[in-house]
């Protein structure tokens, strides 16, 4: 799941605002919306992965869980059955692609369902996306440069 442009772009029409703060706030609205009206909970096979490492909801998380304990109707927002866990937890379960903080999300959400995002062939993409590995060990390179790919895809990945 990947923006095209920001529903608001004339807020941040400078500076490439748009693009840089734009997108990831996009992904995270669209996030935040499949989460919340229970999207996630009718179809729990469905196989998402969300582009920008999710937006700014992995830095969030807490603050999603916190007003879904403390403000009165998001349990069932939107008159959807009452979510089957607190909101945060269901962003652990998508996939992300890892645009270029995928070091610091590795460290913080472990590897285990980030795949390597290039933006390509936007003018964001990142000429060496590999280059970003930051001293990260084999086993967790090779999750995020094809192996969590492979799973989220259902590909077997032979020798």
């Amino acid at each position: 799941m990947h923006p095209l442009g920001f529903s608001h772009g004339q807020r941040l029409s400078a500076y490439y605002l748009d693009n840089i703060v734009g997108n990831p706030i996009e992904s995270t609205i669209a996030l935040s919306h499949m989460i919340f009206g229970g999207v996630l909970d009718r179809h729990p096979g469905l196989k998402l992965c969300v582009a920008h490492g999710g937006g700014y909801l992995p830095g969030y998380w807490g603050r999603m869980d916190h007003a879904f304990r403390v403000r009165e109707g998001l349990q069932r927002a939107h008159q959807s059955p009452a979510l089957e866990l607190p909101p945060g937890r269901y962003g652990l379960t998508r996939w992300s692609s890892t645009g270029k903080s995928w070091p610091s999300l590795v460290k913080t959400h472990s590897a285990d369902r980030l795949c390597l995002g290039t933006d390509y062939p936007f003018d964001m993409g990142e000429p060496d996306p590999v280059g970003f590995r930051d001293g990260l060990p084999d086993d967790v390179l090779s999750k995020v440069l094809g192996g969590n790919a492979a799973a989220l895809l259902g590909l077997t990945v032979g020798r």
